[in-house]
């Protein structure tokens, strides 16, 4: 498996894993498949410090993750959000686990303060590898996501560093 900075190229594909999960998943709240014009503004936004990596293996596209701004205002800045996503087919095969440790490598490397994530309770391997990776749990949001015909709780995870 190859991480590696993501190019235009990549759009299509990644696009193809996020809209699956928009579509079957609870791991984003999005319930409208993104255009490639959307997530070509969104790639466009992701730019050091906040890097987009992708995993493959050889042409297998596998997965991708990357970094984004917590919130807009300027004493946020030293805080960033991860995310990553894996394509159903390589998902237990050790993917998210290697796209969150290199994201946190990015992390150290733009000197981010604290990393957060908001997790779906219902996402089990999501939480399982942010706990691995030493993130605890600050907090919890009752039914604040609607999706699939049912409210959704959310985890707030969170990891400083040095």
């Amino acid at each position: 498996m190859k991480l590696s900075i993501a190019s235009l190229e990549d759009l299509k594909w990644i696009n193809e894993i996020y809209n699956h999960e928009v579509l079957t998943g609870v791991a984003t709240f999005d319930t409208v498949p993104k255009t490639e014009l959307e997530q070509t503004s969104w790639f466009l936004k992701h730019q050091p410090p906040y890097p987009l990596i992708v995993a493959k293996d050889g042409s297998q596209e596998l997965g991708w993750g990357c970094l984004s701004p917590w919130a807009e205002r300027q004493a946020y800045s030293g805080s960033a959000e991860i995310t990553f996503y894996v394509a159903d087919q390589y998902q237990g095969k050790g993917v998210g686990s290697a796209l969150f440790e290199r994201l946190e490598e990015e992390a150290v490397t733009y000197k981010f303060h604290t990393l957060l994530s908001r997790i779906c309770t219902e996402s089990k391997a999501s939480i399982r590898v942010h706990e691995k990776n030493g993130f605890v749990q600050v907090g919890f949001l009752k039914e604040v996501g609607f999706k699939f015909n049912r409210y959704l709780d959310v985890v707030i995870y969170q990891k400083l560093y040095p």
